[in-house]
């Protein structure tokens, strides 16, 4: 510690071990080794030296270390340079600052001048003036960046490269390709597409392939099925044992081994093994094994199932629904009754009324326009009862065995369970806490922040602070700031420590052990 050396007039009252050496050098020891030290008060000059190591400062301008057993020299002129010896030129560093950055290690040779730099390894380079060009290889990868302009980085698999608006990518036998809007194209093992946007598109799979030059298309399947057209308008197409032809909207026609389809804008007709129908006008009737279907359009619409004992009926703007477990009614758009026997009731008459029952648990839900909903519900197995006020999207209140909560949005926000509890009056009033853990933290913000635990408390009023601690053996300290003016506590009963200005003076005693701060500086008496 370096101190000005006191004046012979209170030599008498400053204990002699405080007082601070003359200028010129000191000698001693510490741990078998000898240690010379050179102050030279005023100026703030020191200097520390072993036979095999040194540390030399000129605070703030020049700092300087060696170590001769490790080959460590350090030199600092601050703040413009700063260098480092290992003790050959594989281990070695300079700075300049602002202007040159020289780093060598066996792994890694790095300049840096100004935003240029170059960094070299056994296995590759990197270069660079950023933002302008960036350049690297390695034994694995390679880049080259010029900015705005080109981009491209390769692996030992792939590469990929732009030239906006061109892009490349290659990874293994898998590769994409662009020119944004117009043109695209890939190939992944036997699967491909090429796209010259908006006058050709071709993609294949295999054997398989579509090619589109609008509006005309052809398409090949694997099967050796085809198809083609000019859409929308003309479709044929067939097989070995399959044809079908559309010209839209007169006829379509399509057979093949089992089917036979024939549509026209008076009449249709269908069979097939699954499935037979026909129509004619405004009636149609169709039938797929037990399913049907039948309709005279617009008026009344009806379909169903034989096996399961459905049926659906629809007259203008009323629908019925049965089965054997349900009925189902709609009287499009207001009233609507939908009831599952074993399950539920939903009923309501839109948009302002709307009730729903579970009959196996006594649920209930009601909901009255705009926006007001209540739910309640009983103890079903481990789930506690409950019920719960909505007012969306404002108000929300409601419980659940221990659980509880109360939300006025966006001011209100309150709940609680048995094991904690969170209250919110935004933005001001926050209040966390925890039962199980018997911690709590609470802030009235920005004013006042408090937060206690176990272990002790902790508040924050302004710039006043009061802290509290519990120890193991029952007593209790404390400690209270006044920032940044003074601070008094204690840690335990019998100990006491005040300070003003954060030491410019103070007093700290803790058992046998006491010292005083003056002018931030310890003094232990």
């Amino acid at each position: 510690m370096l101190l000005v050396a006191a004046p012979s007039a209170r030599a008498d009252i400053v204990p002699p071990d405080l007082l601070a050496p003359e200028p010129g050098t000191v000698e001693g020891s510490e741990e078998n080794e000898e240690i010379s030290r050179f102050y030279l008060p005023p100026l703030p000059f020191y200097q520390e030296t072993t036979p095999t190591s040194g540390f030399r400062l000129f605070f703030p301008l020049y700092f300087e270390t060696w170590d001769d057993t490790e080959n460590d020299h350090t030199l600092g002129v601050l703040p413009f340079y700063w260098r480092w010896r290992g003790g050959d030129e594989l281990h070695e560093t300079d700075v300049v600052a602002g202007l040159y950055w020289r780093y060598r290690r066996p792994e890694r040779f790095t300049d840096v001048a100004g935003p240029l730099y170059v960094s070299r390894t056994a296995d590759g380079y990197d270069v660079g003036l950023p933002p302008l060009f960036m350049l690297g290889d390695d034994a694995e990868t390679n880049y080259q960046i010029l900015a705005l302009y080109f981009w491209r980085f390769a692996w030992q698999t792939g590469e990929f490269a732009l030239a906006p608006p061109f892009y490349w990518w290659r990874e293994g036998r898998s590769s994409r390709y662009g020119l944004p809007p117009l043109l695209f194209g890939g190939t992944d093992d036997d699967t491909g597409y090429s796209v010259f946007f908006p006058a050709f598109w071709h993609f294949y799979d295999g054997d398989a392939s579509t090619t589109v030059i609008p509006p005309l298309f052809v398409d090949l399947e694997e099967n050796g099925d085809w198809s083609a057209g000019i859409a929308p308008v003309l479709f044929f197409g067939g097989g070995d044992d399959s044809m079908h032809f559309t010209l839209a909207p007169l006829v379509h026609y399509a057979r093949d081994a089992d089917s036979m389809r024939l549509i026209t804008p008076l009449a249709w007709y269908a069979d097939g093994p699954e499935s037979q129908g026909w129509g004619a006008l405004l009636y149609h009737q169709w039938d797929e094994g037990p399913e049907w279907f039948r309709t005279v359009a617009p008026v009344w619409w009806a379909w169903g199932d034989e096996e399961t004992g459905t049926r659906r009926d629809l007259v203008l703007n009323v629908y019925h629904g049965t089965d054997p477990v349900s009925s189902d009614w709609v009287v499009f758009p207001f009233w609507w009754d939908f009831h599952d026997f074993e399950k539920n009731r939903l009923f309501g008459f839109m948009p302002l009324f709307l009730h729903d029952t579970s009959l196996a648990e006594d649920r209930h839900t009601t909901w009255v326009f705009p926006t007001f909903q209540y739910s309640e519900w009983p103890q079903t197995g481990a789930e506690p009862p409950g019920w719960a006020f909505n007012m969306h999207p404002l108000i929300y209140i409601g419980s659940e065995g221990d659980d509880h909560h109360e939300v006025v949005f966006p001011l209100w926000w309150n709940f609680s369970d048995s094991t904690d509890r969170t209250s919110v009056a935004f933005p001001l009033f926050w209040d966390f806490e925890d039962k199980a853990a018997q911690s709590r933290f609470w802030t009235f913000f920005p004013l006042v922040w408090h937060d206690e635990d176990p272990d002790g408390t902790f508040t924050l009023a302004v710039n006043s602070i009061y802290t509290t601690e519990r120890h193991e053996d029952g007593t209790e300290g404390w400690h209270f700031h006044f920032i940044p003016l003074f601070d008094f506590g204690r840690d335990r009963p019998e100990d006491v420590e005040w300070s003003v200005l954060y030491g410019l003076f103070g007093y700290e005693r803790r058992g046998p052990y006491k010292r005083v701060k003056v002018f931030w500086l310890p003094f232990e008496i």
